[in-house]
């Protein structure tokens, strides 16, 4: 069921990121169309971040991510952007890998359009 709803949420934004199929390198000016919100970039990290960087998980169950790095609410993940979305768009996170170019859009528009709620 979550990787349905992931699919349609990803569907419904693709046309805002910038009709493009590969996420750019760096971010950049906001989309003059874009409607992305924290909860259209929240799906992506529910999937991806949150397992580990979220404000209820402590400890070892971190998997060694840092302290108050977490992507469990719009404040927290704008904490640094350039720096989160170099990790994400390098592929060192997440550390499976497993985030498609279409998940990247939607973080790197929610990214660049200055992480709107």
């Amino acid at each position: 069921m979550r990787n349905l709803i992931l699919a349609a949420s990803l569907l419904l934004t693709l046309p805002l990121a910038g009709c493009t199929d590969k996420a750019p390198a760096e971010l950049a000016d906001c989309p003059t169309d874009s409607s992305v919100t924290f909860a259209t970039a929240s799906v992506v990290f529910d999937a991806h971040c949150t397992r580990c960087h979220a404000s209820t998980v402590t400890g070892t169950a971190r998997e060694s991510a840092p302290d108050n790095w977490d992507y469990d609410t719009a404040a927290a993940a704008v904490r640094d952007p350039d720096e989160s979305w170099r990790r994400i768009y390098t592929g060192n996170m997440p550390p499976d890998g497993e985030m498609d170019e279409a998940e990247k859009l939607v973080i790197w528009e929610w990214y660049s359009c200055d992480g709107p709620e």
